[in-house]
């Protein structure tokens, strides 16, 4: 008896981890493809819900919510200060960039003509301003 059911639990392990691992190699493009399709569609916190709500096996309901709403307000702050920081240094290089392109008018205006300094001072404040 004991070897009997020794047996069919050895089975069912067997027959489980081969089901799990044919699940998770996905070998249809189609369903691959309708897959990033649902996933592009989603937002960020939909997606965090889902993996959430994939994980949260013996949670309770209530508890399962507000770890949910500080997790994605978590995110939502710390996504804010990422676009914030990619602002900052967005006007940075932009203002980088408006100092390499006067110089560079500069050089060329310098070059072309035997400008004194009121001249080039002057010159400089005209096209400080052009794109």
């Amino acid at each position: 008896m004991n070897r009997l059911l020794v047996a069919v639990l050895c089975v069912s392990i067997w027959a489980c981890q081969s089901e799990s691992s044919t699940n998770n190699q996905s070998s249809n493009p189609a369903i691959e493809q309708q897959i990033e399709s649902i996933l592009s569609g989603m937002s960020l916190e939909e997606k965090i819900g889902q993996t959430a709500l994939r994980n949260a096996s013996g949670v309770v309901d209530g508890q399962l919510t507000e770890e949910l709403k500080a997790s994605v307000e978590s995110i939502k702050e710390e996504l804010a200060s990422a676009q914030e920081r990619i602002s900052e240094f967005e006007k940075a290089q932009a203002a980088e960039e408006a100092v390499a392109t006067f110089n560079t008018r500069m050089e060329e205006i310098d070059s072309i003509y035997d400008l004194d300094e009121s001249d080039a001072a002057f010159i400089a404040e005209k096209i400080k301003g052009l794109d």
